[in-house]
């Protein structure tokens, strides 16, 4: 693999003028899209390359280019959002996720890379790599630490609210050993559950149910048939009628669908008639309780040990 670095302010400018095209419900052709801007081939096949690999934008034919439907949703709240979606693809690259964690775990910024080159099979010189890197965690204003947490948790997910990336570092060490056993799918909404909070919370806690549900689809109850099971809840009680399954962990699942519901899964309060604002706090304890949660479960199916 290679490591794209787009230019951020002329991908974002891009996302923003898809955007007009969409809002009016016009197609925008690609040679529009490069007459406009008038910049190098090269510069701006840099940025749709980037883009379209990370799935912000789509080609419905060769000469059309159009934003994604979520990319759509999400710049229709702010204009601002642009270069905030770039910025956000450079804290979802694995190989940069872990350079990151290596150098928060105290290897030196050569070490962090060679790792990575090696790991990621990154087809690009150690110091393009590195140089890359340097400049998003500038961009992204990231201040790396290597000093021990007091309290792991509560100060890893206070560290995460405070820098995004540290997001998918903090599930890691969260998990611990168990971490292979949670696909990447899993790992990427219990992380966009912790980078929507503050500004989100219903949001972040609808996201965190969601990873709890697959979780439980996909990597822990893979020979029990949940098709038929429409939420958190159904699989819940599902799950209380086999053995191997912890009824207490089971229930808990089910209480936890309540707590889901609060957020953007539903409307408004049925009964209520009105809509439950998310607090921070409540959304930061939802997210550790769901990750106790997936840890629980795994160490009682792999040790036979409940530990909660």
């Amino acid at each position: 693999m290679k490591i794209l670095n787009p230019p951020v302010k002329l991908s974002a400018s891009i996302i923003e003028f898809l955007h007009e095209f969409s809002s009016r419900g016009k197609e925008c052709k690609l040679e529009v899209l490069i007459k406009h801007f008038g910049v190098s081939t090269k510069y701006l096949k840099l940025s749709l390359s980037f883009l379209s690999n990370n799935s912000l934008i789509i080609y419905p034919s060769p000469d059309i280019v159009t934003l994604q439907t979520n990319v759509i949703s999400s710049l229709d709240k702010s204009k601002a959002n642009s270069r905030k979606l770039v910025l956000e693809q450079f804290m979802k690259l694995q190989p940069f996720i872990e350079f990151t964690f290596f150098l928060g775990k105290g290897k030196s910024e050569n070490e962090s890379i060679k790792l990575v080159k090696s790991l990621y099979d990154i087809d690009q010189d150690e110091s393009v790599i590195l140089g890359i890197f340097k400049e998003w965690i500038r961009l992204l204003n990231i201040k790396i630490s290597t000093t021990p947490f007091k309290n792991e948790t509560l100060d890893g997910i206070r560290d995460s609210l405070q820098n995004k990336l540290r997001a998918n570092n903090f599930i890691k060490e969260f998990l611990g050993n168990n971490l292979h056993n949670v696909s990447e799918q899993v790992i990427t909404e219990l992380s966009d559950a912790i980078k929507e909070i503050p500004e989100d919370n219903e949001t972040s806690v609808n996201e965190a149910g969601r990873a709890l549900e697959d979780f439980l689809r996909i990597d822990l109850a893979k020979d029990v048939n949940l098709t038929r099971c429409a939420g958190i809840a159904e699989i819940g009680n599902e799950l209380n009628k086999y053995d191997q399954y912890p009824k207490k962990l089971n229930n808990l699942c089910v209480g936890l669908t309540n707590v889901r519901s609060m957020g953007t899964a539903h409307g408004s309060d049925k009964m209520l008639k009105i809509k439950w604002n998310i607090t921070a706090e409540a959304a930061i304890g939802y997210i550790i309780v769901v990750l106790s949660v997936i840890k629980s479960y795994l160490n009682f199916k792999q040790n036979n040990t409940l530990i909660f």
